[in-house]
């Protein structure tokens, strides 16, 4: 048994040797797959550890916090801060104030947050400075420890070129407040929010410069004995009741994960097809390795050697040659997710930070990717070591290899299996993985055919190249028809790559232009009024007076968490509108309104406080329709909502309930608006406005086509995390394509050799493998404009069952442009094996031969 393993071992290497090329692509193809699958584990993870780091990062040596419910920014209830102190087990409480604003001189630079959370500007924190030292939440770098007065993150500091004894000028609801700057932070503790652009100050000046109440307390974070933490939560809870929410830090921020998860179906969709593609290149690779090896299996099974014995050179091969590949891939994928992270953090509003380092979870992608290598080798050393021994003796290894019949149904009656589980089970209905698991079984199916295909098409194209370009053109355009199986399976590397580009490139015209349509409607108002302290009631009805406004609604915007009638909880935005403003300016799509008038009227309904509108998103989330119920979840107790309607509307990234104003102010003690939509008169209106706004204290305007242009941005770049993925398997494709001219013409080096003593000129040698690599990947590239059009309409059907309906919109450009750049790529492909073979010696490769 061992010398068996040994003889097989033996010759996997010497194989691996002798075709470095196909070794290589191998390695590459894996190490691609592996790549772009660690890259999105890797960065995703990053991403969401970074919004629970800033937490426990900020909590120091606390470890429970007690927060208003929802972590609505709102203070907590009057008397909160003595209940906690009266619970056993409590050592020590810190109340803080928490609230953003900008430096009077950034004002005008200063842009309105986009995303749910995002802070933009400075983020001030009011502490109680007596409470604490030893806590490890403020720690100073520059100034005297701890001393009242105003502490600035040190970076934050630095690139203002602030220092102890500088003068902050900070825009607040009264004007502006100015405070003396006592000593820089760390990026540690709570100087780690927001980047390190914080502010630390006694918790009494912050409230009076910020107008907050005397009492006014955001947060509470609790020093508890780690013996006693679920003791202490409970009695918390229990004394607290619904007015506040009791948390450990690492608790906290989950509502980002919700809203990163249609982001991330569509990276892990990208990130899985690059090791789809790589199995399908290995797949090739190793059938045509076997259809070569042929007359040596036969001779090891007449010299005795089982089945098993006779399949174990090529697994052997493709696991010797995976193994780096993986390992690389898995290194590789450490940089690619940096990128994949910053795009996710900026979903989730928080600092990106390097993805942490997870040796565990490199060696189960790693693993990964040397399975499917090893998998994909297995169904050609079976199909070799079950032919007939003596027949296989026989056998000539360079033959050209006919595609089993028998295979190509099995593959065309999968594609079509495929077809009919999509009819049976739709997209629009059917939940993701099953939609995407289809989706790929078609792709293998197509992929899968193309062998039997690619023959009758090569020559085809072989007699219209003779007839255009000449013999060498001709030849290689026929090329293919000599490893049917090889080049069809490499042009199915590119049927895939092509076909996925245009299925996501639909969803991403999709995603654009139906953001687009929802910003000319809800956002299609002509101003937006803000202030980074928000705006106070005086200024909210000084704005609505303003000459030459029509209407205006205030709009404020408050984490809270619902929980729908089956008991389910999420954690989400409550937005508050003046309905009768909403409904007149039509700015929401009701679902299933049939006219303009049931829209407004159901909009309208809010007024009362007892109902909601709802998201698509939220109702596919928590499967709420008009006329049920939910509860919310608000600083003054639970609320009971009866949904009037389900909106098409994308506010907070579609993570929202819509709701009076009224109720904003009643239940979470809201005072004022976080900013003010404004419709003029008349156009002519807009530069007086806009005059009259300038000249009130801290105030910033924006007008809609900023505004527009800002959330097109946010949604590109959501978007551009795809991009670099599906890269990768576009260079799956190009490896694909390469590896099957290489090889052809390390195959015929004594065809090329006697066609050269004939007469062929090198150029002509050149053109021939170049012929062939373009008519490979032309092949691929029509299949992939055909399916990548059935796959833009799955894809786009799939989006209904996430609650983000996207209208399919058929990508023509995409797919052009795909098969185009195939084509191209198809050039550097074929020039270092068409280089090679135009300097092959006539009689040294006869003698070979």
């Amino acid at each position: 048994m061992n010398r068996a393993l040994g003889l097989g071992v033996s010759l996997a290497v010497r194989h691996a040797l002798q075709r470095p090329m196909r070794t290589l692509v191998t390695l590459l193809g894996i190490a691609a797959g592996v790549a772009g699958l660690r890259a999105v584990q890797l960065g995703t993870q990053g991403a969401l550890d970074s919004v629970k780091a800033a937490f426990e990062q900020a909590a120091g040596t606390t470890a429970v916090s007690v927060i208003p419910p929802g972590e609505a920014h709102v203070p907590l209830p009057a008397g909160t801060l003595e209940a906690i102190e009266r619970v056993p087990g409590v050592e020590a409480a810190l109340p803080s104030v928490q609230l953003s604003t900008v430096r009077v001189e950034e004002l005008a630079e200063w842009q309105a947050p986009l995303y749910p959370g995002q802070i933009s500007g400075l983020w001030v924190q009011g502490v109680d400075l007596t409470r604490e030292p030893g806590r490890g939440r403020v720690v100073p770098v520059e100034g005297q420890p701890l001393t009242p007065g105003v502490w600035l993150g040190e970076s934050y500091a630095r690139e203002r070129g602030l220092h102890p004894g500088s003068t902050l000028r900070l825009v607040a609801p009264g004007g502006e407040v100015t405070f003396e700057v006592r000593g820089l932070l760390a990026r540690e503790g709570l100087g780690a929010r927001n980047g390190g652009s914080v502010l630390i100050a006694p918790i009494e000046p912050v409230r009076r410069a910020f107008g907050l109440a005397p009492e006014a307390i955001s947060e509470v974070a609790l020093v508890v004995p780690d013996h006693r933490i679920d003791e202490v939560v409970g009695r918390l809870r229990e004394t607290l009741g619904e007015g506040a929410s009791v948390v450990r830090p690492g608790e906290r921020g989950k509502d980002v994960a919700l809203r990163m998860n249609n982001m991330r179906a569509g990276t892990d969709l990208t990130s899985s097809l690059a090791l789809f593609l790589s199995a399908f290149l290995i797949y090739g690779l190793y059938a045509s390795a076997a259809a070569e090896r042929r007359r040596e299996t036969g001779m090891l099974r007449c010299v005795g050697a089982t089945k098993v014995q006779a399949a174990l050179p090529l697994l052997w091969e493709a696991l010797i040659c995976s193994v780096p590949g993986a390992l690389l891939g898995a290194m590789l994928g450490a940089p690619l997710a940096a990128g994949v992270a910053e795009i996710f953090a900026r979903v989730a509003a928080t600092e990106a930070r390097p993805p942490p380092a997870d040796p565990w979870g490199a060696v189960l992608v790693a693993a990964a990717g040397i399975l499917v290598a090893v998998l994909s080798a297995l169904i050609p050393a079976i199909q070799g070591a079950r032919q007939p021994p003596f027949d296989a003796v026989r056998a000539r290894a360079g033959a050209a290899e006919s595609p089993s019949k028998t295979a190509t149904l099995a593959w065309m009656a999968l594609a079509v299996t495929a077809l009919a589980g999509l009819w049976l089970f739709p997209p629009r209905s059917s939940g993701p993985i099953l939609t995407y698991s289809l989706g790929l079984l078609f792709i293998a199916g197509c992929t899968g055919a193309l062998p039997a295909l690619i023959g009758p098409v090569a020559s085809g194209m072989s007699r219209i190249a003779a007839r255009w370009f000449g013999g060498g053109w001709a030849l290689g355009a026929a090329g293919p028809r000599w490893r049917p199986v090889r080049s069809g399976l490499a042009a199915g590397a590119v049927l895939c790559a092509v076909a996925m580009v245009g299925g996501m490139s639909s969803v991403a015209l999709g995603v654009r232009g139906q953001m687009e349509e929802w910003a000319d409607r809800a956002l299609g108002w002509d101003l937006f009024v803000r202030k980074p302290s928000g705006l106070d009631e005086a200024l909210v009805r000084q704005l609505q007076a303003l000459e030459g406004v029509r209407r205006a609604s205030p709009v404020t915007v408050r984490a809270a968490q619902v929980q729908a009638e089956d008991g389910r909880t999420l954690g989400l935005s409550v937005v508050g509108i003046s309905a009768r403003a909403y409904a007149e300016e039509g700015a929401y799509t009701v679902v299933g309104a049939s006219e303009p008038d049931e829209s407004r009227n159901l909009v309208r309904s809010i007024e009362q406080t007892d109902r909601a509108l709802v998201t698509s998103v939220l109702a596919e989330q928590l499967g709420v329709r008009a006329g049920q119920r939910l509860t919310l979840k608000t600083p003054t107790g639970p609320r009971t909502l009866t949904v009037s309607a389900e909106i098409v509307d994308y506010t907070q990234n579609g993570f929202a309930v819509i709701v009076s104003q009224v109720l904003l102010e009643e239940a979470f003690g809201v005072e004022g608006a976080d900013l003010m939509a404004l419709r003029l008169e008349e156009p002519q209106y807009l530069a007086a406005v806009e005059r009259a706004l300038s000249a009130m204290p801290g105030v910033r305007s924006e007008r809609q086509a900023s505004l527009k242009q800002r959330v097109l941005d946010m949604v590109d770049q959501a978007l551009s995390a795809m991009d670099g993925l599906l890269l990768l398997a576009g260079v799956v494709g190009l490896l694909a394509v390469g590896s099957a001219v290489a090889l052809s013409a390390f195959e015929r080096r004594g065809d090329i050799a006697a066609l050269r003593s004939l007469g062929m000129a090198r150029r002509q040698v050149g053109a021939m493998l170049v012929a062939e690599a373009v008519v490979t990947s032309a092949v691929g590239s029509l299949g992939g404009m055909v399916v990548g059009m059935l796959l833009a309409w799955i894809f786009s059907e799939a989006t209904h069952r996430m609650g983000f309906p996207v209208a399919f919109v058929p990508p023509w450009r995409a797919l052009l442009l795909a098969s185009v750049a195939a084509l191209l790529a198809a050039l550097p492909a074929a020039f270092l094996p068409a280089r090679r073979a135009m300097r092959i010696s006539p009689a040294e490769a006869l003698r070979e031969g």
